[in-house]
């Protein structure tokens, strides 16, 4: 008796790669270290960001898996609209906050605009599909008749 294999799903594999992204876009931001002490210049890199900012993009990717639960389709539209809802907000607040910090931070600001965006993409190739089904169930209902 043979198991069926299963397939990997893109937003399993799509959620695994979101944190090592985020990791090596801010470590080729981290760059050598010329800070300025008297902060008379925007955009410098802090000493301590990037290990606060890894750390801070591992929380949000563990939240993002907690609220996709990419393993289960099981109402998957509406965890991503609740993925837009807490993650569009905390991007806008983060670019806000963000906007003369360093590059690090930037690249941060970066990642989470292409996690909204693949959070959008996701919406509307789900969208699209729902959409495909229903015209195909209501093509084979009309051949029944």
């Amino acid at each position: 008796m043979s198991h069926p294999r299963r397939s990997v799903r893109p937003l399993v594999v799509a959620v695994a790669l979101v944190w090592p992204v985020a990791a090596l876009l801010m470590l080729t931001a981290a760059g050598p270290a010329n800070f300025d002490a008297s902060a008379s210049q925007y955009g410098m890199n802090w000493p301590g960001d990037l290990p606060r900012i890894l750390q801070r993009s591992a929380i949000e990717t563990a939240l993002l898996v907690a609220i996709l639960r990419p393993w289960s389709f099981a109402r998957s539209g509406g965890r991503l609209v609740l993925a837009l809802a807490v993650f569009v907000p905390w991007t806008l607040l983060s670019l806000v906050v963000g906007m003369h910090a360093g590059p690090i931070a930037g690249r941060h600001d970066l990642w989470l605009l292409l996690v909204c965006l693949g959070l959008t993409g996701g919406l509307v190739a789900l969208g699209a599909t729902r959409r495909r089904a229903g015209h195909v169930a209501q093509d084979e209902a009309g051949a029944h008749r």
